[in-house]
């Protein structure tokens, strides 16, 4: 089950808050359906800005690039 039917199945008996916190995606999208679920907040997490330490601490997360990243930030606070 992912987050979306998650939110929905919640939302099914529940108004209570709702936070996702999940790494970006080139599809945001996901955004969208996620509000459009009933989601009332995000957490969107970008540890460490410098490149070379980036890969270094966080080697599977370091393939979201910072575009990923600064979009979906965009997107959720509408910049």
């Amino acid at each position: 089950m992912d987050y979306i039917e998650v939110v929905k199945a919640v939302r099914r008996f529940s108004d209570i808050p709702i936070s996702i916190e999940a790494s970006p995606s080139e599809d945001i999208s996901f955004i969208d359906l996620a509000i459009d679920a009933g989601v009332n907040a995000f957490s969107i997490n970008l540890e460490i800005w410098d490149e070379k330490l980036r890969k270094l601490f966080c080697p599977l997360k370091s393939r979201i690039t910072k575009k990923e990243y600064l979009s979906s930030w965009k997107r959720i606070y509408h910049v």
